[in-house]
């Protein structure tokens, strides 16, 4: 995963300004991806927004000892100590903005966005489409640079707020996207089946779609596919008399000694055992 940061003054690292004279203004923004240990301590003078996509954080300030969990948010205030911490070894995956400007706090309070609370919005690919647009306003700078990046600062806390006010929904979304993607599955079995175009297909990450699609089913994507698969397979050596090459290629193997194998290691024995004693069972 490649992560993306963009700041809007580019000969400063840090972006770590307090700017009263304006209605909104987004220092810097990214998606992040961390698998390596992370430590964060910081006092800042703007406001630090933390939407987790995947994985587990705990925030030790201001709020001691609770978890960042996929589908939180927290928004640090300004001037607020804060701390998290990421052992090495479990995911971090997060979209992330810094802003500040005279409207930020009455922005956030009619959204119905705490600071220095964690609160659950769920994960939706609409705030991610959100974060993308502002991306987008920084890569191209435009002359309206300062009205789009409020218009898309806006729209994140806009987007944020309505998952807020859904509650409980946030699971139900959840399921209804792993639901598109069994549909697919089923649907093309005869074809290649790619968990990352699954996961383009529904907005989401590689890594948070599989961490969903496993909470859905108890199964990984690529596990669930094979075994429809089999499945379908299966049922044609019992239904038809089509021959294991055959039953193979509508299952989508288009080598039927690997397809041998993937059958043996699952089914422990070769389709062609499977077929007889389907037979022998019918008798």
């Amino acid at each position: 995963m490649i992560n993306r940061s963009f700041y809007r003054v580019l000969t400063d690292i840090h972006n770590n300004f307090a700017v009263m004279d304006q209605p909104l203004v987004v220092n810097c923004t990214g998606h992040t991806f961390y698998i390596e240990e992370v430590t964060a301590r910081s006092c800042r003078r703007d406001y630090y927004l933390i939407y987790l996509l995947n994985g587990s954080v705990t925030v030790t300030k201001p709020q001691v000892g609770r978890a960042l969990r996929s589908g939180d948010l927290i928004v640090f205030s300004p001037g607020t100590p804060f701390c998290y911490f990421k052992p090495e070894g479990v995911e971090m995956e997060y979209y992330w903005v810094h802003f500040t400007g005279y409207l930020a706090p009455e922005l956030l309070s009619q959204c119905g966005i705490p600071v220095n609370q964690i609160v659950t919005p769920g994960c939706d690919e609409r705030v991610g489409a959100c974060f993308d647009k502002l991306f987008d306003v920084f890569l191209t700078r435009s002359d309206r640079f300062g009205v789009q990046m409020l218009h898309g600062l806006s729209g994140i806390l806009l987007e944020l707020g309505r998952c807020l006010a859904e509650g409980g929904s946030a699971g139900e979304r959840v399921r209804s996207r792993v639901s598109r993607a069994l549909t697919y599955i089923h649907a093309h079995l005869g074809q290649p089946v790619s968990v990352r175009e699954l996961a383009q297909a529904e907005h989401m990450s590689v890594s948070h779609f599989r961490a969903v699609f496993r909470e859905s089913t108890g199964l990984s994507p690529q596990d669930y596919v094979t075994l429809a698969k089999l499945n379908f397979a299966c049922e044609l050596l019992r239904q038809t008399d089509m021959s294991v090459k055959q039953a193979a290629a509508a299952a989508g193997y288009t080598d039927p000694q690997y397809f041998s194998r993937v059958f043996c290691k699952h089914l422990g024995m070769p389709p062609g055992a499977y077929r007889l004693a389907g037979k022998l069972r019918e008798e």
